[in-house]
């Protein structure tokens, strides 16, 4: 059966979860991914939510997703990226960019010290995963 899909990231709660189950109430299959099974286990109550469990920064998870739509609804026409990273700092704090250690920059007017724009932070990784694994090559 074709019909309208999307994945929703980060599906277990708040923004998250209300998207996926407002998807679902307009007739969309979802697949609702977060990082623990426990949290998605009232979304699987819905016929039109399929639960996935993983780390969006994994790209395994990613290929999970898309491979779940594209088999259970036959489509998948929008991807949400909505997981977020708990506790991160700012992108312009110190250490905040992925493998970047402590910056020796004297802090801007802001407070902050920039970050080098060629290292991904963690948030960035997951959207950018996330999209190339929805996104055709």
């Amino acid at each position: 059966m074709t019909r309208p899909a999307a994945v929703v990231t980060g599906a277990a709660a708040g923004i998250g979860r209300a998207v996926a189950e407002l998807f679902a109430e307009r007739g969309y299959g979802v697949v609702a991914v977060d990082l623990a099974e426990p949290p998605l286990a009232h979304l699987a109550r819905n016929p039109g939510i399929v639960p996935l469990a993983g780390d969006v920064a994994e790209e395994a998870v990613n290929e999970a997703a898309v491979r779940l739509a594209l088999d259970r609804f036959g489509s998948l026409d929008t991807v949400v990226l909505n997981a977020g990273v708990g506790g991160t700092p700012p992108l312009e704090a110190p250490g905040a960019v992925e493998g970047e250690p402590p910056s020796t920059t004297p802090p801007t007017v802001s407070g902050s010290t920039p970050s080098r724009p060629d290292s991904p932070t963690p948030r960035v990784r997951r959207c950018t995963t996330t999209t190339r694994a929805w996104w055709p090559s």
